[in-house]
């Protein structure tokens, strides 16, 4: 089995600026985002991006609406 497939965490965080300060930092960490931070059809603004172990993680708040 894969390492970290099959497990997904979602970080919910404030506002919009947060989610893009959140995928800042990780970049400046030297991390890797699978997507860059995007308004969603679903009504959130949200990336996501694998941890040092492997596990596949998402950033997102909901969209003002």
């Amino acid at each position: 089995r894969i390492k970290g497939q099959g497990f997904y965490l979602q970080i919910n965080v404030a506002s919009a600026a947060d989610v893009d300060a959140a995928a800042a930092r990780i970049t400046a960490a030297g991390g890797t985002l699978l997507d860059e931070p995007a308004d969603r059809p679903w009504g959130v603004r949200m990336f996501q991006f694998r941890d040092p172990d492997g596990f596949k993680l998402g950033v997102s708040t909901p969209l003002a609406g």
